[in-house]
């Protein structure tokens, strides 16, 4: 995932030294004491709607903002920052409750399972803590409700629904992939040295710190589609079709840069193929009914944040969201109130696109936030199905 506003690994630059987040969020809790209910992770600093903040959930908020989330808001530190995006979240929930717009544990699951073995390197990810399981499923049942509240719907006609998997079938198989190992070396020569090395060794932790290499040609697994290296790395590709499980390349492969008039070179090891799997409709019926909702309604982004707009309204008018930090009170429901009262962006119609693969299956690991500006009123042309108003069959 990402940390308070800048990716994994990184820190916080200040005075010549470098923090972790981890850090800066301890020191926080320390310098903010006096203002704060504690640092315990049953205190509260905020009520929406009835529904408690606790400080925990403030600082992993407070710790996982990006750069990208600092962008959204510029003229707000990073404190003000958190309790604005919690509010939003928030208040996104209570909506979905309202509307009756919550996935089951099944729904979210199988969204979930697809997304481990559409990309393995998921379960890596979340071995290396750059993301967690149940953050994850946070994250699916938050695109979920901006969905349907988009929507404000979550039927769907079943009989389209099979309409589609025959139609984009080919495209949720999923391909054969190698699980392979790959040490970035200096050169040719310095390659053949350390393939020696490892052959009689196998220890590539050893020779990633020889070499310093970093992920992923630190020497641990990863997965990759066997069609895109062989579009984009053919002699990569070649030499890991040779190779049984367990086998290195007999010598380092050159991997081509894109502008560089030089290849990286890489020593590889195959520790196993992947083969195809063809995915049934049940398997993948979440992710249809999603693509299925973003379709039937094109302007659910722009609906959703309406709605959310008078609902946040809604609460402030009723005193119904409060923080108990004194110091982050004022700035916080001014910038909300701001926010409340802009203006929609003014666009002209786009032109037709397909529409894209939903955000919950691509890979992104990367906090996802309740949108906090409008999005663009543009007007794209709706693709099939066309029906505004689906028959009953939720998720």
């Amino acid at each position: 995932m990402a940390s308070v506003s800048f990716r994994q690994g990184q820190g916080l630059a200040c005075c010549g030294w470098r923090l972790s987040l981890r850090q800066v969020a301890g020191t926080l809790c320390l310098l903010l004491l006096p203002l704060l209910t504690g640092c315990q992770g049953d205190s509260i600093i905020a009520q929406v709607g009835g529904q408690s903040i606790s400080m925990k959930r403030y600082y992993d908020t407070l710790e996982n903002l990006t750069q990208a989330d600092f962008s959204n808001a510029p003229d707000l530190q990073a404190g003000p920052l958190a309790l604005l995006y919690l509010i939003r979240e928030a208040a996104t929930q209570q909506l979905a409750q309202q509307k009756g717009f919550i996935p089951s544990d099944d729904f979210i699951d199988r969204i979930l399972e697809y997304q481990r073995e559409k990309d393995p390197n998921l379960d890596d990810n979340i071995r290396r803590g750059l993301i967690s399981e149940s953050q994850l499923k946070k994250q699916l049942i938050l695109l979920y409700e901006i969905l349907t509240i988009g929507a404000d719907t979550d039927h769907v006609d079943e009989s389209q629904l099979k309409q589609m998997y025959a139609r984009e079938k080919s495209q949720l198989d999923l391909p054969e992939r190698f699980v392979v190992r790959m040490l970035l070396v200096k050169n040719e020569q310095d390659g053949i040295e350390t393939l020696n090395r490892l052959k009689a060794t196998g220890n590539f932790a050893a020779e990633a710190q020889r070499e310093r290499d970093a992920p992923p040609f630190d020497g641990e697994e990863i997965t990759v589609s066997a069609e895109q290296v062989k579009q984009q790395q053919p002699q990569l590709y070649e030499a890991l079709e040779k190779l049984s499980p367990g086998q290195f390349a007999d010598a380092p492969i050159p991997l081509k840069q894109p502008g560089a008039p030089t290849p990286l070179y890489v020593l590889v090891q195959l520790t196993h193929k992947m083969p195809a799997k063809s995915m049934s409709y049940e398997q993948v019926r979440p992710l249809l009914v999603e693509q299925y909702l973003q379709q039937a309604f094109p302007q659910y982004q722009q609906h959703f944040y309406q709605t959310l707009t008078e609902y946040l309204k809604g609460l402030l008018a009723q005193n119904k969201i409060v923080i108990y930090n004194q110091r982050y009170a004022s700035i916080v429901l001014v910038h909300l109130n701001q926010l409340l009262n802009q203006p929609p962006p003014v666009s002209t119609p786009a032109p037709a696109q397909s529409v894209p693969t939903p955000p919950s299956i691509r890979g992104e690991y990367r906090v996802y936030r309740v949108p906090m500006h409008a999005p663009s009123q543009s007007v794209p042309t709706p693709q099939t199905p066309q029906s505004s108003a689906p028959p009953k069959s939720g998720p």
